[in-house]
């Protein structure tokens, strides 16, 4: 496809900084000339999306939160969203994709544009850029937006463990992570999935495989935690989606000797600043006494980076079906702001999805 101007104009929404809201911005992106001269394209490694569907994430709203005035030097319209979905329009040479395929990924780039927005330019020769696969065939548009960060999430969170026969427990089973993570757990044959939840989402957790769970309500969840291992046991895996410090002090009788806690939370929930500093202290401690020994198990804060590649084994699980994806709501572009409160709230069953393109 090939465009009147070496000017592309488009909405996408945005924020200066932390002391400013995210509202509706013009943004731009400057095209070159092709090679017949009859109009403008992308330059060579890069590819044009016109973007159909973005999905929220926590973690949006973390970097929001940590965008200090002093941010607003690097860029002052950071954009807001990381999962996308859309058509490629324009494809320079070099590129694994052509016009007209319809792709999902997951933007890296901090302090950069976002995927809450009418179009996306990849550069398909930086790793945090090229974290995307074409759309899984049995998926609907809105269904492949929202998947790349928690799948891949999950998956990160499992890789390199042996899981047939293991005793695992996840924290925040319902959570978008967890969700997948006890897929994956079933799909690894694990012996045992216990999770925790509320009791609404028992019998969801059940039907993606989880073999018993525990209301995350309940006055003291170690002790409950403590009645699984009377039952079968200490636990080989503890895979932790929502955060928080409950187990440690009984961590010695709940995780075997050599076991692994895995987070992507750590121990202070939340959104403000001081939860964000509490947890990197507290969790690169334990990771530091992990480390060298100093704590019986192994101890990990992991945050998904783009040298990790998960798209193309994402969707194999996805079109074999050995994963469903969860989709909470899907708001309209204009309807951005009550899909932002929403996601705040923290009252979403699944995903929060923005259609940016009418199908």
């Amino acid at each position: 496809m090939l465009f009147d101007s070496e000017t592309l104009n488009f909405k996408a929404y945005a924020y200066k900084d932390c002391n400013h809201p995210v509202e509706l911005v013009d943004e731009s992106i400057q095209l070159v000339k092709s090679e017949t001269g009859e109009g403008y394209t992308v330059p060579p490694n890069k590819i044009l999306v016109k973007l159909h569907y973005a999905s929220l994430n926590p973690v949006d709203i973390k970097m929001y939160r940590m965008a200090f005035a002093i941010t607003s030097l690097i860029n002052s319209k950071k954009g807001i969203g990381r999962d996308y979905c859309g058509e490629v329009v324009a494809a320079g040479s070099n590129t694994p994709v052509k016009v007209g395929d319809f792709i999902s990924g997951l933007y890296f780039p901090l302090h950069a544009k976002g995927t809450v927005a009418q179009y996306l330019m990849l550069d398909t020769k930086k790793p945090d850029e090229n974290v995307f696969t074409t759309v899984a065939k049995n998926l609907t548009l809105a269904e492949s937006a929202s998947w790349p960060l928690v799948l891949g999430t999950a998956i990160y969170m499992l890789d390199g463990l042996e899981l047939p026969y293991k005793k695992v427990l996840v924290l925040g089973g319902a959570t978008s992570v967890g969700r997948y993570v006890v897929q994956l757990l079933r799909v690894g044959a694990s012996k045992e999935i216990v999770c925790t939840c509320s009791p609404r989402s028992e019998n969801l957790l059940k039907e993606f495989g989880a073999t018993s769970t525990i209301d995350y309500h309940t006055p003291n969840l170690a002790n409950s935690v403590l009645e699984s291992v009377k039952l079968s046991g200490e636990f080989d895996y503890i895979i932790d989606c929502t955060g928080g410090s409950h187990l440690f002090g009984n961590i010695s009788s709940i995780l075997r000797k050599g076991g692994t806690y895995n987070t992507v939370v750590g121990d202070c929930p939340g959104y403000s600043v001081m939860n964000l500093v509490c947890t990197f202290v507290k969790s690169m401690t334990r990771v530091i006494a992990s480390k060298v020994g100093l704590i019986p198990y192994s101890y990990n804060f992991m945050l998904i980076n783009s040298g990790f590649k998960f798209a193309d084994q994402a969707k194999k699980y996805l079109q074999n079906e050995d994963v469903k994806v969860n989709v909470d709501h899907v708001f309209k572009f204009e309807e951005f702001k009550e899909a932002l409160n929403k996601l705040e709230s923290g009252n979403a069953s699944g995903k929060i999805v923005i259609q940016i393109k009418e199908d």
